[in-house]
């Protein structure tokens, strides 16, 4: 491989990652069914206000029960590093590689996860979501911050550990 395709291969590094994680979170049906009811409890808390301790418990559970399902599933499906053939070279790469993809991970691609939530979840998006249907009961503040963290729940905390794990070669 020529130095070009190494510095290519290299920039496009923070591209993979982001295919990757989607394409890894939405072809695992169980990941999403894990991240879907405490999506839907944490939304029914924050817009009705009513946290029960039953509802923590099994949003905790479901929580941890959908981070270990992201581990074991992706310890099956990892690139396996060859750790007895491993030179320093090849060791220096994917330590500046690893470095590369975090400062991706944390300065772009989940503030651009969080920046897409909050958008779609604004109060001006939801309330001309509620005009559209006509549901004029609505509280739209209420429903605007359900929104919110329905979708954080769903989509960003799962994202955020499968990148983090991904970039530190556990999946």
């Amino acid at each position: 491989m020529t130095v070009r395709q190494s510095v290519l291969q290299f920039l496009l590094e923070p591209l993979r990652l982001v295919t990757w994680g989607f394409r890894f979170y939405f072809t695992h049906i169980v990941l999403m069914t894990l991240a879907i009811v405490p999506s839907a409890i944490r939304g029914y808390q924050m817009y009705t206000g009513n946290k029960p301790e039953s509802l923590e418990t099994i949003l905790w559970i479901l929580r941890i029960a959908l981070f270990a399902a992201i581990v074991v599933i992706g310890w099956k499906e990892r690139d396996k590093i060859r750790w007895g053939k491993l030179s320093l070279l090849k060791a220096s790469e994917i330590i500046v590689t690893a470095g590369w993809l975090y400062l991706w991970f944390e300065y772009a691609i989940i503030p651009g996860l969080k920046l897409a939530t909050e958008w779609i979840s604004s109060e001006a998006a939801i309330g001309w979501s509620v005009h559209l249907f006509g549901a004029t009961e609505v509280n739209v503040q209420d429903l605007s911050n359900a929104v919110l963290f329905v979708l954080k729940n769903m989509f960003v905390i799962p994202m955020y550990v499968m990148f983090l794990l991904r970039i530190v070669k556990v999946i």
